[in-house]
């Protein structure tokens, strides 16, 4: 039976996996946002592309390894 994690190693991963998403999110909003229009959706394309780009981090990311 392998070793349990550290309590270290358990934040340090959420820390990465919510900074790819929030920063990569961000990116790929400020990219969007002018093709919907302008600033008033700007909330609306933030969260949709944080929380579309954490599902494919978490969903097709471990396909790979």
């Amino acid at each position: 039976m392998p070793e349990p994690i550290g309590e270290f190693r358990r934040w340090f991963s959420a820390t990465v996996d919510g900074s790819i998403a929030l920063f990569g999110g961000l990116a790929i909003a400020v990219r969007i946002v002018p093709l919907l229009g302008g600033p008033s959706p700007f909330w609306a394309g933030v969260l949709a592309s944080v929380f579309g780009l954490s599902f494919l981090h978490h969903v097709l990311g471990p396909c790979g390894a």
